[in-house]
């Protein structure tokens, strides 16, 4: 995990550090989990994202994963 301080200035800005800016874009999501505050990165294409995280699942039917997930649920409850 990388991690960085930054100060905010007058404005109510926040510079991000080059490094971070590289890798994550210029767009985010501010979430407020708790105490903390977190920025996620907005993809720029997110269909296309969704797109090539769909390619990564298994070949099964929705009614298949609907059943593995209630079984899983089952267990935890």
């Amino acid at each position: 995990m990388e991690r960085a301080t930054v100060v905010v200035d007058r404005q109510r800005r926040i510079y991000l550090p080059k490094r971070f800016k590289e890798k994550a874009g210029s767009k985010f999501f501010i979430v407020k989990m708790g105490d903390e505050i977190r920025l996620v990165p907005i993809p720029a294409n997110p269909i296309e994202d969704l797109a090539k995280l769909g390619s990564k699942l298994p070949a099964k039917s929705i009614r298949q994963f609907r059943k593995e997930i209630s079984a899983e649920a089952k267990k935890v409850a």
